[in-house]
């Protein structure tokens, strides 16, 4: 318990100083009196009132003290009470643990006061811990306080004060002195009770904490005693007096449920807490109708929005889906929030079974519904009248699920009609099962070619699984394990929900991607949308643990979900001498998942936001984006391997390793990876280059760590080391200037007017407004050839039009030519023809007239 009052030091500080500065100039004074100085008069009145102060101050601060010592008296002897109330809480605890029989439910019930009891002893030794640097602070004070008082007193001894004066100072002093000296013995009083009962609850705590584990590990090993308990009910079965007993409980409890002594009766009295409770349940329920009504008015305004399509089909599912259940789920939303805020105050009445109602409901809800809106295209075809089967099935199981819940209400865990409930509805369920399948593929008969699809598969693995829970949970019942049989069927069923869900999901997400990629295909060089991308991974990630979590929480037998999660992440695998816990390798896989895509988005906004507005040059603009997501990768995986426990040693010794394997195969990698960094820093060339290899023209795209990407016109992708752009002569045709000069060369007959050829040739090239003006273009006579007179266009165009402005100027030259009837030349040869005499003449006229005849 942390105190209130406060003691007014401050102000009798501030006296006693003012007295010291007083004395002080006295001091000086009466030492330069005996030298030359003249006396000095002092303001006596004023020193008598501040030490007057300082006594009423003090004597006040005192009262106060003595009246926190008594209430302090007060709370030890509470406080006493309380380490005996919990002291007899533990023994009993440890008479359930001593008890072979103890149920679970008690165990949890003991287990949840005994974590409330730590919860109410930590608080009070975190209060009492507090309280006692406060008066351990004010305990130094007052020491000060009196070893500057009795300085005081003897600087007013030597002082120029009369004789009276000086009486009536001391008289004030010792007064000064008594009353510190009570309060020092005061505030040492209190110091060394809150230490007693500090301990005391310090060693309540311990004990306490010891029962917890104890209850833990017993509720653990009771749960599996029950589950694998056999209770043989098969022959209780045929016991008349069992049976008319538990049926005449079963009435009474029916026709007068208000003398039911199963009707939770209030854990506190109606009060103070009650009313805080209630004012819970209020905001709960007026957050549960927001949330609700939003949700619902955006999900009609998306199927309004969105009729149905082959692309929307399974996103208009969910959004159908979740429309229908809203108010069952805000229901569930102000139980289960009530039960997780709640701390210390009551349980509500009947918020175990109204649970399991409203969950048996929105099953069957989204059972049901899931049969209504489902939409043409999918893969399994549910005709009608199968689908109303489906549903009637489904009211049926659902309808005695929620009698067997109220008959186990009634007479508890053993009941002989209990056991008789569920053999029905066991073997109730496997009749339905044999009917789904059995209609289900009369519905949709397998070809010999579907046989072996990744889709047949799954489907006979669902069956294969819907049966092997119906029969296993029929002979786990039959061979007397009615608690395991529960655990069985509630495990599986939470586990279909799970898979339920997840398989929307995982085809809404799939949806997304689809949709997303399709709308990048008609882009050019790029993303459309990163946010939306980062959204989609990010969203699948989700997906993942959600599916993770929900599995572990289906066959989790802890109380609490948060219990259940922590133990299943806390596990922990040793390999040799390594050991790897599972909580920190996740979250290591989350580091370096999250770093992804980060620097994705990151990319994205440093070169297309933030860098593109700048006046920096587009290839440095590439090399800090580079950089700056190099940097950021390598301290994301430095935090991803000091999650994993990995320390600098480990790491040192990891690239000593690294450095004999560079001896022996990484030489290549390495060089590349130098390279990479050398191609960033002195950007020999950078993103957006025209570069040249090998013949062939191509575009930096990007680089990267290992090898630069480029583009080639013909749109075809190069990934080329960076140890060749480094070791090997590049051809860089806009390295630090992006024009570039073409030659075109024509050549035209001999005879033509070359000085019309000349002017021709430059007003072509200057009515193209991509040829620059600087450097002016020229025509060079280049040669006489052996068929042409050659001339030589020399133009100066930026790299971009490198193939397409000289192609332009090629065909306007074509057109002025012929317009000018400029001849342009081509290759000529002189043939000589020799005449043909004697035989070989006679011989080719007879055959010309053989071919004349026929």
């Amino acid at each position: 318990m942390k105190h209130t009052a406060i003691l007014n030091v401050t102000a009798v500080r501030r006296s006693l100083a003012i007295i010291w500065l007083f004395s002080l100039i006295w001091t000086v004074l009466a030492t330069a009196q005996e030298t030359f100085q003249p006396p000095v008069e002092v303001n006596r009145e004023a020193i008598i009132a501040s030490i007057e102060n300082s006594v009423a101050v003090e004597s006040d601060n005192l009262a106060k003290l003595k009246h926190q010592v008594a209430e302090h008296e007060t709370l030890r002897r509470t406080v006493l009470i309380e380490i005996n109330a919990y002291e007899l809480q533990n023994i009993v605890h440890n008479n359930f643990l001593l008890q072979p029989d103890t149920t679970v439910a008690t165990l949890e019930k003991a287990a949840a006061d005994n974590q409330q009891a730590l919860d109410t002893i930590r608080s009070k030794i975190e209060a009492l811990k507090e309280s006692q640097q406060t008066y351990q602070a004010l305990q130094n004070q007052t020491q000060d306080q009196i070893t500057l008082s009795a300085q005081q007193a003897e600087s007013i001894q030597s002082s120029s004060l009369t004789d009276a004066e000086k009486n009536a100072a001391e008289v004030l002093l010792e007064r000064l002195d008594r009353i510190l000296t009570d309060k020092l013995q005061a505030l040492q009083t209190l110091n060394a009770d809150l230490s007693l009962i500090v301990k005391q609850l310090t060693e309540i705590e311990t004990t306490t904490l010891q029962l917890k584990e104890e209850i833990g590990t017993r509720i653990d090993t009771r749960r599996d005693e029950v589950f694998f308990d056999r209770k043989p009910l098969l022959n209780q079965l045929f016991k008349k007096e069992r049976l008319a007993r538990e049926i005449s409980l079963l009435t009474t409890k029916l026709t007068d449920p208000l003398a039911s002594s199963r009707v939770v009766k209030p854990e506190a009295p109606f009060g103070e807490t009650v009313a805080i409770a209630a004012l819970l349940v209020v905001v709960l329920i007026t957050t549960a109708l927001l949330i609700t009504t939003r949700m619902k008015r955006l999900a009609d305004t998306y199927v309004k929005n969105h009729p149905f399509t082959s692309t929307h089909r399974w996103r208009l599912l969910v959004v159908n889906l979740l429309r229908r259940s809203v108010v069952i789920l805000g229901a569930l939303f102000v139980l289960y929030g009530y039960d997780f805020f709640r701390l210390t105050l009551p349980k509500l009445p009947l918020h175990r079974p109204a649970t399991d109602f409203l969950m048996v409901i929105l099953v069957a809800r989204w059972v049901i519904d899931y049969l209504n809106f489902r939409q043409p295209g999918a893969m399994i075809i549910i005709p009608s009248e199968t689908a109303r089967t489906i549903i009637k099935m489904t009211l049926a199981v659902s309808f005695f699920t929620l009698l067997y819940l109220v008959t186990h209400r009634i007479l508890g865990d053993g009941s002989v009609i209990l056991f008789a409930g569920r053999l029905v509805l066991e073997i109730g369920l496997l009749l339905c099962t044999i009917t789904f399948w059995r209609a289900l593929f009369a519905a949709n008969p397998p070809t010999p070619a579907q046989y072996s699809t990744a889709h047949a598969s799954v489907l006979y693995f669902f069956k294969g699984l819907t049966f092997f829970i119906t029969i296993g949970g029929v002979i786990i019942e039959l061979a007397g394990y009615p608690a395991l049989a529960v655990y069985w069927y509630l495990s599986w069923g939470r586990s279909l929900i799970v898979l339920f869900w997840a398989t929307l999901f995982f085809n809404v997400i799939a949806e997304w991607r689809k949709e997303y990629k399709t709308t990048l295909i008609t882009i050019s060089g790029g993303q459309k949308n990163p946010v939306r991308r980062a959204f989609i991974s990010i969203s699948a990630l989700v997906w993942f643990i959600g599916v993770v979590l929900g599995l572990v929480l289906a066959w989790g037998t802890r109380p609490s979900p948060a219990d259940e999660i922590y133990s299943a992440l806390d596990l922990t695998f040793t390999i040799g001498k390594i050991t790897i816990n599972l909580m920190d390798f996740l979250l290591a896989g989350l580091i370096l998942f999250l770093t992804l895509v980060l620097s994705r988005l990151g990319r994205y906004y440093l070169s297309e936001k933030i860098l593109a507005n700048s006046d920096l040059e587009p290839g440095l603009q590439g090399s800090i984006t580079a950089i700056a997501v190099y940097l950021f990768w390598g301290l994301s995986v430095i935090l991803a391997l000091s999650v994993l426990g990995i320390s600098t040693t480990s790491l040192a010794l990891a690239f000593g390793a690294l450095g004999v394997g560079l001896g022996f195969g990484l030489q290549a990698i390495f060089n590349n990876f130098i390279s990479g960094i050398i191609l960033l820093f002195e950007r020999p060339i950078q993103v957006g280059d025209e570069v040249e290899i090998n013949g062939v023209w191509s575009t930096v795209k990007k680089i990267n760590v290992r090898a630069t990407v480029v583009q080639t016109y013909d749109n075809a992708s190069l990934i080329i080391p960076n140890s060749e752009f480094i070791s090997s002569v590049v051809k860089n045709w806009s390295f630090k200037d992006r024009r570039i000069r073409r030659d075109i060369i024509v050549g035209v007959a001999y005879g033509s007017d070359i000085d019309l050829v000349r002017e021709t040739l430059l007003d072509i090239a200057v009515q193209k407004t991509e040829v620059l003006n600087f450097p002016k273009p020229d025509v060079v006579f280049d040669d006489f050839d052996d068929s042409a007179l050659t001339f030589r266009l020399r133009i100066w165009i930026d790299v971009d039009h490198v193939i397409s402005v000289p192609s332009e100027i090629r065909f306007e030259i074509d057109r002025a030519f012929r317009e000018l009837d400029i001849e342009i030349a081509f290759p000529q040869r002189d043939i000589h023809v020799r005449s043909i005499v004697g035989e070989n003449a006679d011989n080719l006229h007879k055959r010309r007239e053989d071919e004349e005849t026929a």
